[in-house]
């Protein structure tokens, strides 16, 4: 690429991801009206490229193609080129990636898509290859190709065009859609207790007994499914459930899609064994890892899951963290143009930075090998992603030390490779402020919290929520998705809202301040006003109808890296309504699960999250309103036996008393019960007898 290459129309934008193209030789331009009403003008299709900072497959197809003068006149010449980060824009990726799958069968990053000037999209792929390789075509031949066909032969097009229109559009077999403006009925199809049995037999038939987690390579870490796992044990006393719970969870904190050294998890394992990752690390990954492995040690009270979680959070404050206190979104998976560089080591680098002794050693417990175990990139023979093949019992054992020396041991070399390991070339960065992955962050936080008995983990919860409430404003006050170098940006979509009230939920549960309950009904009733399907019987949509950017306004209600907005909204309903007793939330809620059912009855397994939020739904869920002096004795009694227990449907106030003795007020669905002062008492209104 010649050096003087002028910048593109990219070079405005405030993503690192985008900023990253501004140089490319394509004629890039952002997502905008400007782009499309250009194409109609010169009549030509829109060639959609969408991609994140910390993607892999983004970098390489950049490479191949973005950079290289050859590929980008094909591109000018036949296209205009639009360029989208999903992490800014989820609603278009979430759109077009449905036409991905539908057209191909399958998805991810980097998104290609082609389509006519009016965003009707004919043509879709993954990452595409220069030329030809690895069964796949290259652009170098597509680009002549579709020029030819627009021009002599666009009625195929078109049809292929409507053909995913209504693929997408259209509701699945079976599906009985209400008419606009019908009232959503009482009789409809109600989900069951027999759905949360159905979503786990389901999801266990894909277990990996031997390494833990579902399916095989790729292997996502999908800790929603883990949440299930515990919910649907806590519900049924079915120890399998928690079996395979505790069985995924310990792999994966000893694997190499854990940081062993600094902490956190990369985005996901390329191997059934968790041991070689794609080595991206994602703000979402670390919030919802850090919430299962909190929650499991809420339900089984092993201190491995407790240190699991507390180094995930450990690793947000430290790399991932503003000076304001919000939370970036990514760091990437490349250095020196390598993925996985940073995080490697042979042997002999070991050697170098700990002399033989503790070389030995660390050798052992990291799993190392003089082969490696690392052979993508271009990497030299040798190269280890460190993990944990051994427990730290099992390691005494080998090593003839007692446990609680080891442990020591494995710290202080654990220490000093990441000193070492920091004199690297770091990877990049991308430190846009996201609201939905704050909100999840926020929700972690104010979990372990309370979980661990850390007050500092709210107050920094705290300051996330206000940065995001307070600085993260458009006109008029409007909740924004993205904050970069000083400038709230791009509306709301339902993540935002879906996953704030969240945090906001979590942080009223940790604290018991009124003003975060306030703060999530807030968030709540915007929530509702902008996305909630009114007319079309429930349910809420991705994006806000005046963005008019879109052929289609979609609800997606399936989970995927991060639980869908939709079951995350629907959780935040039932758990406001219980906590306000306010009867329109929980049917609201209830009406978005009855929308989900041509999707849900048939597959429950692959929405977990909305299982989690039915399991609150259908209860016995319980509110306990504490009321009396926080300081008092008697209150923190009752307040400790909460919080030494796994009782995901619990939900609990505070009403200030000073000087008074300190009650509990347990009430369900149904009925409250008198104030107690009696803990026994008080445990027994919920249905817990010891």
């Amino acid at each position: 690429m010649p050096i003087d290459m002028p910048e593109n129309r990219l070079s405005k934008e405030k993503s690192p991801y985008l900023l990253h193209h501004a140089s490319n030789p394509v004629e890039w331009h952002p997502w905008s009206d400007e782009a499309f009403f250009t194409a109609e003008e010169m009549d030509r299709p829109v060639f959609l490229s969408i991609g994140y900072s910390s993607c892999h497959w983004c970098h390489v197809m950049e490479k191949d193609c973005f950079e290289d003068v050859q590929v980008a006149e094909l591109l000018n010449e036949a296209f205009i080129c639009v360029k989208v980060d999903r992490e800014e824009r989820p609603d278009i990726d979430g759109l077009y990636m449905s036409v991905c799958q539908h057209m191909t069968g399958g998805g991810g990053w980097p998104l290609t898509i082609i389509m006519t000037p009016d965003r009707r999209p004919f043509f879709a792929a993954t990452y595409l290859p220069k030329y030809p390789k690895m069964g796949l075509p290259g652009l170098i031949e597509i680009i002549p190709k579709i020029k030819e066909m627009w021009r002599n032969d666009r009625a195929n097009l078109m049809a292929a065009a409507d053909d995913a229109m209504r693929a997408i559009s259209s509701p699945r077999p079976g599906t009985q859609v209400p008419s606009p403006g019908d009232k959503i009925s009482k009789d409809a199809w109600e989900p069951t207790r027999g759905l949360l049995q159905d979503a786990y037999e389901g999801l266990v038939s894909s277990f990996d007994e031997r390494h833990g987690g579902f399916g095989t390579r790729p292997k996502f870490p999908s800790p929603h499914n883990i949440m299930f796992l515990l919910r649907f044990w806590s519900r049924t006393g079915n120890e399998n459930a928690l079996r395979k719970a505790v069985r995924t969870l310990t792999a994966m904190s000893m694997g190499g899609i854990r940081d062993q050294l600094a902490g956190g998890f990369h985005r996901y394992s390329t191997d059934e064994a968790w041991l070689v990752p794609h080595f991206e690390k994602m703000l979402y990954d670390q919030a919802m890892m850090a919430l299962a492995y909190t929650q499991a040690f809420e339900a089984t009270k092993d201190a491995s899951f407790a240190d699991t979680a507390r180094d995930t959070i450990s690793f947000v404050l430290k790399e991932m963290t503003t000076k304001e206190g919000a939370f970036i979104s990514s760091i990437d998976a490349d250095s020196e143009g390598v993925e996985g560089r940073y995080y490697l080591w042979t042997k002999a680098e070991v050697k170098k930075v700990l002399g033989k002794k503790d070389a030995e050693f660390a050798i052992d417990a990291f799993g190392m090998s003089d082969e490696g175990n690392f052979d993508e990139g271009g990497e030299p023979k040798g190269a280890n992603v460190l993990h944990m093949p051994l427990s730290i019992d099992a390691l005494a054992s080998h090593t003839g030390d007692g446990p609680e020396k080891v442990a020591a041991r494995l710290m202080a070399v654990r220490g000093k490779l990441l000193e070492a390991r920091r004199t690297r070339q770091s990877p990049d960065i991308d430190d846009k402020v996201l609201a939905d992955w704050n909100g999840l962050m926020i929700a972690a936080l104010a979990r372990a919290s309370r979980v661990f008995g850390e007050p500092s983990y709210a107050r920094v919860a705290e300051r996330a929520a206000s940065f995001v409430l307070e600085r993260m404003k458009g006109p008029e006050g409007r909740p924004m998705h993205r904050y970069k170098d000083g400038e709230a940006g791009i509306p709301a979509m339902l993540e935002d809202g879906a996953f704030m009230t969240w945090g906001l939920i979590e942080l009223h549960q940790a604290t018991l301040d009124g003003r975060w309950l306030k703060a999530a009904i807030a968030m709540k009733d915007d929530m509702v006003a902008r996305f909630w399907d009114e007319k079309g019987g429930g349910g809420f949509f991705m994006a806000p109808e005046d963005e008019g950017h879109l052929p289609v306004r979609i609800k997606a209600f399936h989970d995927e890296a991060t639980p869908s907005g939709q079951s995350v909204a629907v959780h935040c309903l039932f758990a406001l309504s219980r906590l306000v007793s306010d009867r329109k939330m929980h049917d609201m809620a209830s009406a978005t699960v009855r929308a989900s059912r041509h999707e849900v009855a048939s597959e429950p397994w692959v929405h977990c999250h909305l299982m989690n939020a039915l399991d609150l739904g259908l209860g016995p869920s319980f509110h306990v309103m504490l009321r009396g002096d926080p300081e008092d004795d008697e209150f923190k009694a009752m307040l400790a036996e909460h919080r030494k227990r796994f009782l995901p449907n619990v939900l609990l106030s505070h009403e200030p008393a000073k000087g008074a003795r300190a009650t509990a007020q347990v009430c369900t669905d149904k009925e409250c019960r008198e104030p107690t002062s009696n803990v026994k008492r008080m445990l027994r209104d919920m249905g817990i007898r010891e």
